[in-house]
């Protein structure tokens, strides 16, 4: 099993995404819930991707942003 640390920031995020795009309390598929990617290929620190499910009028897809802030790097 693979494990990843997040901070407060990365975690607040991923609620503000997901609260704003599919909050829990909708009666969607995959209401309030989030798939989140970790890729250590940089070499320089860990790029954490959220993906949520989410429909806009009658399309469904899936909405995908980074949410590591790399200007730190």
């Amino acid at each position: 099993m693979n494990s990843i640390s997040l901070n407060v920031d990365e975690l607040e995020t991923i609620l503000a995404i997901i609260n704003e795009l599919n909050p829990a309390n909708q009666h969607r598929l995959g209401a309030g819930q989030a798939e989140i990617s970790v890729d250590y290929s940089s070499g320089i620190g860990s790029v954490v991707t959220v993906t949520i499910p989410m429909s806009c009028g009658n399309y469904h897809g899936k909405f995908t942003t980074t949410i590591t802030d790399e200007n730190s790097w």
